[in-house]
């Protein structure tokens, strides 16, 4: 298996992302103290599981990511990968790839991811994965500066564990701990389970009781789910019922529905015609009641000037009367009879009557209209105006229209 390629993104000195290529034979990095050589082999060493900050030249973890300069920034994690090539059938680990990439990555906040070919994993799996390798955490491929120094100067019984993991056997020791871990952890259950049975095998007779008492109240439950399913189902049966009435009635309720919709809507068409023609009948009570009022006033004012025309008959009719009784007391005797004996057989007055003379010319006729209008008291010289306006025509015109005589003749 050989070593690939090394990959830093902010990891102590490399901000930047970093990719160092191996090829086949021995790669020497050269330089001045302080330009980060050593921080290759402690990326190593981090990527390939190390958790002790001072074995990396530090006092914390936080020390391996880039603190920043004046001219750049700190930075906000670490990542390191590393690649191995394992196409050789003859010295290859038991991995399904032909290459391997390990990834360590850190934050400032203390979170910690590892991946094999970029797949999550544990720390754990990065290490048994390169147990018998040399080249794990605790390998003896990366030696770092005064590291033989250190080997020398260690207990036999350390020393012997570098030995180990040159022969190969180291992982046969990790596995022999991690069983015998597991062993310990298993007789630390035991313990504990023994105790629990212990104590359980004192509370078996309580327990017994319980259990007969449980054993019946499962039979009853039993009994009582049998029931419950017999209730539900009569109940489930009742309920179909009810149902299966209620849809009758909703049926019956939306034709019900319908025939009073169908009146409701009947009704309203009536009510819209109801409506209409009381409108029409209001606008003609309304003319009638125009046509009423004005016949009232008509009435009212036939009524009036019917009074009054009463009342001027009335008044016309008591001056008529006041006239007679005027007329009758008036001695018209002598003087009619004078005037009557004066005109003689042949009508001829006007010698004998210079008055009647003067108003009456023409003496044609005269005899008649005076017996005429004597006979309806009037006086001679009221009919000789009356004969002056009408002439012949006296007789009719008092025939006709006998007020028409008394406002002519009297005033009235």
């Amino acid at each position: 298996m050989y070593l690939k390629c090394l990959e830093l993104h902010g990891f102590k000195s490399f901000p930047n992302r970093t990719v160092l290529t191996f090829e086949k034979g021995t790669t020497v990095i050269v330089g001045p103290n302080g330009s980060g050589k050593s921080n290759l082999s402690d990326a190593m060493r981090w990527v390939l599981g190390e958790i002790s900050s001072k074995t990396l030249r530090g006092t914390k973890m936080e020390d391996v990511i880039f603190g920043g300069t004046n001219a750049r920034r700190p930075m906000g994690f670490a990542e390191v990968s590393v690649t191995f090539d394992n196409s050789d059938k003859d010295n290859r680990i038991n991995f399904p790839y032909e290459e391997i990439t390990v990834t360590r990555r850190y934050y400032r906040a203390g979170d910690s991811e590892y991946m094999i070919n970029r797949k999550p994993c544990r720390l754990r799996d990065i290490t048994e994965l390169f147990l018998n390798t040399g080249i794990g955490r605790e390998g003896y491929s990366i030696v770092g500066q005064g590291r033989v120094a250190e080997i020398i100067s260690r207990k036999s019984e350390d020393r012997r564990n570098i030995f180990e993991e040159a022969a190969g056997i180291a992982k046969y020791r990790w596995n022999k701990k991690e069983s015998e871990r597991k062993l310990a952890a298993t007789e630390i259950d035991m313990n504990r389970i023994r105790d629990i049975v212990g104590a359980l095998e004192k509370r078996v007779g309580p327990l017994a009781r319980d259990a007969e008492k449980a054993k019946k109240y499962l039979s009853v439950m039993e009994e009582k789910k049998a029931i419950d399913v017999s209730l539900w189902l009569y109940d489930t049966e009742k309920i179909m019922q009810d149902l299966k009435k209620a849809e009758d009635r909703f049926k019956l309720s939306s034709k019900q529905l319908e025939i009073v919709t169908e009146t409701l809507s009947d009704l309203d068409r009536q009510l819209t015609d109801l409506e209409q023609e009381m409108t029409r009948n209001r606008i003609r009570s309304e003319e009638l009641v125009n046509q009423i009022q004005s016949v009232k006033d008509r009435v009212h004012a036939l009524d009036n000037r019917y009074d009054v025309i009463r009342t001027d008959v009335g008044n016309l009719e008591e001056r008529i009367k006041n006239a007679n009784d005027r007329i009758k007391e008036i001695n018209f005797g002598d003087y009619e009879k004078k005037n009557m004996l004066e005109l003689g057989e042949d009508g001829r007055v006007f010698a004998t009557n210079p008055f009647l003379f003067d108003r009456f010319p023409n003496g044609e006729g005269v005899r008649d209209v005076m017996i005429f209008l004597q006979s309806h008291g009037v006086g001679t010289g009221q009919a000789a105006r009356i004969y002056r306006q009408y002439g012949m025509d006296a007789i009719a015109v008092v025939k006709q229209n006998p007020y028409r005589l008394c406002r002519d003749v009297w005033g009235f």
